[in-house]
């Protein structure tokens, strides 16, 4: 399956121009072969000082054969950033656009700084296949102010100025004739008939962490999907299966599925009419309230009998999309998740059924304390226990 990686770095993480191109030299030779979107947020008192190292050190003259570099050239207000790919020419997928774009006000308790970056990469398996884009938006200023950190009126608040500013942008620039003030379902119409599917990627900052960490939260809409990790020795680790890392750089890969799929926390109804997170109350299981119509449970499915899902057409974990699945979700009989993302979405929904004052670290928390709580499967949203497909009596369902 087609896939994308990309590197969030930050100035305030990596101060010194040199731990920047140190950080983007060390992340490329991991991912190997592999083409890497680097996404670049600096600061803009050294603002040429930093475009010409970067335009310099990552040249054909220094061996970057397949090098593409974006930069902000605005005679307005200096903003630091940068969009650097480092990979194949003809590998796909392809960057299509980038847009260093002005955020939205900031408002309440909430800033979101000076700058936000868009890119839009084409996805497409085959020559035969229809290409699908996927837009990718970085906001890497997001600081709550005023206190320690966002609760979830605020944060979906933020989620929902951030979507309405992009939606604009993209109108006006798809629409050339469209008049001043569209209405919102026309600019969110323009949006999903333009885009298969949307990734937001932010970096959360308060008084309450320290300015050089902060925390990084991701979502997904539509058919894209985003896994949070980091390259290390030529693999991907991912934070599904590896909960003490702390991503630094935060790395995600990127793919385009051929459904949509629902994980709690991270996916939302960026393109309908009402933003809507589609997992959250964790213990709720039903669509009906989420803003987009529930996904039938056998639709474009295959079904396998007892034992006979490890040899149809190598299905994989419909979390990470990387290992192949070994749990079956008694309910709706979707043969899922591997053991690594079933283990991590059980701590999640078993914090998620406790006050906030009996939370438990992830990290710390044994899976014999949690191997039994519902969870929701990622492709109905329904919630119910994920059993290893060795004690599962009767049919399965592989997701294609």
């Amino acid at each position: 399956m087609p896939h994308c990686n990309v590197c969030c770095l930050d100035a305030r993480m990596f101060p010194i121009i040199k731990d920047i191109t140190c950080q983007i030299k060390n992340v490329k030779a991991a991912a190997g072969n592999e083409s890497v979107l680097f996404l670049i947020n600096f600061p803009a008192e050294h603002l040429k000082l930093w475009q010409e190292v970067l335009l310099k050190t990552f040249s054909k003259t220094q061996g970057y054969e397949n090098v593409q570099q974006y930069y902000v050239m605005s005679d307005e207000e200096p903003v630091g950033g940068a969009v650097i790919c480092l990979g194949n020419e003809n590998e796909y997928p392809v960057i299509s656009l980038v847009q260093f774009l002005q955020p939205p006000p900031d408002h309440g308790c909430v800033e979101f700084g000076k700058l936000t970056i868009y890119a839009e990469i084409v996805f497409s398996k085959t020559a035969e296949v229809e290409t699908e884009t996927v837009g990718i938006l970085w906001a890497p200023d997001l600081y709550c102010k005023g206190k320690h950190i966002f609760n979830d009126a605020n944060y979906w608040g933020a989620m929902e100025l951030i979507r309405l500013t992009l939606a604009d942008h993209m109108y006006s620039r798809l629409c050339k004739n469209s008049p001043p003030n569209p209405p919102l379902e026309d600019t969110l119409k323009c949006m999903r008939e333009h885009l298969t599917g949307i990734i937001v990627l932010v970096d959360m900052r308060s008084t309450y962490f320290d300015d050089r960490y902060p925390v990084p939260r991701w979502h997904m809409a539509g058919k894209a999907h985003a896994v949070l990790g980091q390259w290390s020795d030529g693999e991907f680790q991912d934070a599904y299966a590896h909960l003490k890392i702390r991503p630094a750089p935060a790395c995600y890969k990127i793919r385009c599925r051929t459904r949509e799929c629902y994980l709690k926390d991270h996916s939302f109804d960026f393109l309908s009419t009402s933003l809507t997170d589609c997992s959250r109350g964790g213990s709720s299981a039903s669509a009906s309230g989420s803003g987009s119509e529930s996904l039938p449970i056998v639709a474009e499915e295959g079904m396998l009998e007892k034992n006979q899902a490890t040899v149809a057409d190598d299905p994989e974990c419909g979390v990470c999309l990387s290992r192949p699945p070994s749990f079956v979700f008694k309910a709706c009989r979707h043969f899922g998740v591997c053991g690594c993302c079933r283990n991590w979405m059980c701590k999640q929904q078993f914090n998620a059924n406790k006050g906030k004052s009996f939370q438990v670290s992830p990290s710390t928390m044994k899976v014999s304390k949690v191997q039994n709580v519902a969870i929701s499967c990622p492709y109905c949203r329904k919630l119910t226990k994920a059993v290893h497909h060795s004690k599962f009596d009767g049919e399965m369902f592989v997701v294609c």
